[in-house]
């Protein structure tokens, strides 16, 4: 690992993954795949190896996990997820800890590999969309975490190019991208990674969403 820049600059905004952050997609995502597998005969590896995987766009995901899979079980798997959006569930105090972090002024987008044909109708659904000042999903960049393109075209949406920012994911990719874009890091150790996530080496981790405000301000106290 690159030795760390510390980020110096006030925190203006906030970027956050949605799976296994802001949204415990745990079932949506592990059941769309079982879904393809069975419906077009390919080896499901199971759900350990699928949840290690998560956080990757669906295309590699599919790709390692199922070389033989085609593209109509990934149409298979979107198919599934749009039609059981009721297995989406907002991680409980997501909302309320969005509404501390733009009531103290902090600019919000999420950042996520999933393309928005699903990931903005589960924010919609788990009530979340509306608390985002901006959505960077698969579609707006060619290249998506661990490269830091993504996190730099939200910085860019939101109006805060030169202003500090943090990213907040359960990933490695998101961590890894923060670290590149030169942004503060939160590991979210909740969600489908655990504490695999620290091994990228975040500045701070959250036991929960709802910690994260008072991470933040602590670290704003502390001059970050």
């Amino acid at each position: 690992m690159p030795p760390r820049t510390i980020e110096t600059r006030p925190i203006a905004a906030v970027l956050l993954d949605v799976d296994g952050t802001l949204l415990d997609t745990r079932e949506f995502i592990l059941a769309a795949f079982e879904y393809a597998a069975t419906v077009h005969g390919f080896a499901n590896p199971g759900r350990e190896a699928l949840a290690r995987e998560v956080g990757r766009p669906l295309e590699v995901i599919y790709g390692r996990l199922a070389p033989r899979a085609t593209e109509a079980a990934i149409a298979t798997h979107r198919a599934f997820q749009r039609d059981h959006l009721d297995l989406v569930r907002p991680f409980p105090g997501a909302a309320e800890a969005l509404i501390a972090l733009h009531d103290s002024g902090l600019a919000l987008a999420a950042v996520t590999s999933r393309s928005h044909r699903t990931a903005i109708p589960s924010l919609e659904v788990a009530g979340l969309a509306g608390l985002l000042d901006a959505v960077v999903a698969a579609e707006d960049t060619p290249k998506l975490k661990p490269d830091p393109a993504p996190l730099l075209l939200a910085i860019e949406r939101l109006g805060m190019v030169g202003l500090g920012a943090v990213m907040v994911g359960d990933t490695e990719h998101d961590i890894i991208a923060g670290r590149a874009a030169a942004m503060g890091t939160v590991a979210a150790v909740y969600g489908l990674h655990g504490s695999a996530v620290l091994k990228s080496c975040p500045d701070w981790q959250i036991e929960q969403i709802g910690g994260l405000p008072a991470v933040l301000a602590s670290a704003a106290g502390a001059g970050r």
